[in-house]
C-alpha cells in the first residue's frame, strides 16, 4: 500500500448514528446534555494523546455540523 492511499484514509470512525443522535441532544436545548454533549466531544478531541493532529482535523472537519452547532 502506498503512503497516500493510507494517508487518504480516514483512521477515526465514529459511527454516524452516533454523531446523529449527539447532534439532536443538542438540539433539544436541555442544557444538562448538551454540557455532556461538548465534554465528551472536547475530550475526545483534546485528550486522544493516540491520535495524529492531522486525524483531529479530519474528525473535525467531516462533523463540522455537529460541532458548530455552539457558535449558531
Amino acid at each position: 500500500m502506498n503512503a497516500r492511499v493510507s494517508m487518504a484514509s480516514d483512521p477515526i470512525i465514529i459511527d454516524l448514528d452516533l454523531m446523529n443522535a449527539l447532534e439532536r441532544y443538542v438540539a433539544a436545548n436541555v442544557d444538562d446534555v448538551t454540557c455532556f454533549v461538548a465534554k465528551f466531544l472536547n475530550m475526545f478531541v483534546t485528550d486522544a494523546s493516540l491520535l495524529e493532529p492531522y486525524e483531529v482535523d479530519n474528525f473535525i472537519l467531516r462533523n463540522g455540523r455537529v460541532l458548530c452547532a455552539w457558535y449558531a
